[in-house]
């Protein structure tokens, strides 16, 4: 390790403690070159000011480190570093004991893989809070590393096969003898998320136990991340019922927009949420802020959201008084509130995880709270297939299902909807008899007892009377349209 790597782990708990401690312990350390302050100061921008994830600033801190040893190594000081001091790091692989260095009259393409990209990321985005909040002045004013962005210093590798050309003139990073031996964890069943739903019921302190309670419900049933629930606020929960018919026309749209008395129509509120549900809507869709700090409207069970109208205006309120009763309180609008003292006064994404990873290790299940997610992903993309299966057979539409899917699920790319839904569609084989589409509920339940009968001891018989009965009511049989079949007939036409 670099002869800084320690003290770099050591700011990142210094300023984990808070604004008060980090300044008075961070000058502690190293101030031979007056590097250590600077990076205390952009690490508390990253964590406190921007919001970033506590693992993203250490994930920043580390690659700091390294880009500070790669110079150490090679004499240059940090404020002396240039663009070409960037681009050898990456040619280099973004080690710190890289020497590879660009030969005069060649400018090969640079191609990032992930890893190397973020580490630019993190260095360039630290170079541009050193001039614009911290005024540096920094080698190269025309074009220092404060004024650059990554893609003036090549592009993030592509998954598939580059061109022929490109690859002649790609830089080949170095690379471990030995692969990484990756493992997908396994998609937790229905019948294995509630037993993690039911297993967080489990613990002493009863405002714990109802908060990760409903994070589990969130992530199941909402497909939320860990982000998404952190970020969830009051004001954006029953914003989104005050643009509701039903609470607009029950009186009660200033009331949830300014959050006035809502206890006292509380009642009101779950039977406009009721009566939402009996004129057939399955969710209300309350605004989070998750991946890439972007803003979705996430789908929350109407049911579940009747529960959570209770347990902020009833046990989170209790809360709430009884950290008052004890000091000085003033808590943020985030609807899940932690119990530590600092850290923003509500759950953090981390703590979520963590906690739920650790519940679902108590209950022997592969998986962590992500995996939740996964499985209310897989029960839409299911239900959006068998859909759009059986209205069109197996001329059924991928990218409407997709397209669908991505908007419902928060996904910024396609390619994890399509590994759900290759999944479903590679196992239809296993099952017996072909999907159907039924629009009235009524007509379902006969014909899911039909389907009963014609499986039955007398199914022959049932079969026999039903295409009779649909010969004397003209009923033409419909064949599933095969778009394979067709093509085939055309080509051999």
């Amino acid at each position: 390790m670099g002869e800084l790597f320690e003290t770099k782990i050591t700011l990142i708990k210094v300023i984990n403690k808070g604004a008060a401690s980090f300044v008075k312990q961070a000058v502690c350390y190293n101030p031979r070159d007056g590097l250590v302050l600077p990076i205390n100061a952009f690490l508390f921008e990253r964590r406190f000011n921007l919001g970033a994830a506590w693992r993203t600033v250490e994930s920043d801190a580390y690659s700091l480190c390294v880009w500070w040893d790669y110079l150490h190594l090679r004499r240059i000081n940090y404020l002396s570093a240039d663009v070409e001091d960037l681009k050898d790091f990456i040619r280099s692989g973004g080690t710190r004991y890289g020497n590879i260095v660009q030969f005069p009259g060649s400018d090969p393409i640079l191609n990032f893989d992930e890893t190397t990209a973020a580490a630019a990321d993190t260095v360039l985005a630290f170079y541009r809070f050193l001039k614009h909040n911290l005024n540096f002045r920094l080698a190269g004013e025309d074009g220092s590393l404060g004024d650059v962005r990554r893609k003036f210093l090549g592009r993030l590798r592509s998954s598939g096969q580059m061109g022929d050309d490109i690859e002649h003139h790609s830089v080949a990073y170095p690379r471990s003898e030995r692969p990484k031996l990756r493992y997908n964890r396994p998609t937790p069943s229905p019948e294995e998320a509630l037993e993690v739903i039911n297993a967080t019921l489990r613990g002493h302190r009863a405002f714990h136990v109802q908060t990760y309670y409903f994070i589990a419900k969130l992530f199941r049933f909402s497909g939320l991340r860990a982000g998404g629930c952190s970020s969830m606020t009051v004001e954006g929960f029953f914003g989104a019922m005050a643009v509701e018919t039903p609470f607009i026309k029950a009186g009660l749209k200033s009331a949830l927009v300014n959050r006035q008395k809502l206890a006292e129509v509380q009642f009101e509120i779950v039977e406009c949420l009721n009566w939402l549900r009996q004129q057939g809507r399955t969710y209300i869709f309350v605004p989070v802020v998750e991946k890439g700090r972007a803003q979705r409207l996430a789908p929350v069970p109407i049911e579940l959201a009747s529960e959570l109208v209770d347990y902020i205006l009833n046990d989170r309120e209790r809360f709430i008084e009884s950290k008052k009763q004890r000091g000085a309180y003033q808590p943020p609008d985030n609807v899940f509130l932690s119990n530590k003292a600092g850290g923003g006064g509500y759950l953090t994404a981390e703590a979520m995880s963590n906690k739920m990873a650790l519940i679902f290790r108590e209950c022997g299940i592969a998986g962590s709270g992500h995996r939740l997610r996964a499985t209310f992903c897989e029960s839409v993309v299911r239900e959006l297939y068998l859909r759009d299966r059986g209205a069109n057979g197996r001329a059924w539409q991928p990218d409407v299902i997709i397209a669908v899917a991505r908007k419902l699920l928060g996904h910024m790319s396609a390619d994890a909807i399509s590994s759900y839904l290759n999944n479903i569609a590679s196992n239809e084989h296993a099952w017996s008899g072909e999907p159907i589409l039924v629009r009235d509920k009524g007509d379902a339940a006969i014909m899911r007892g039909l389907s009963d009968a014609l499986e039955g001891n007398d199914g022959k018989d049932v079969g026999k009377e039903l295409r009779d009965w649909a010969t004397r009511m003209a009923i033409p049989p419909r064949d599933e349209r095969n778009l394979f079949n067709t093509v085939k007939t055309h080509e051999n036409g």
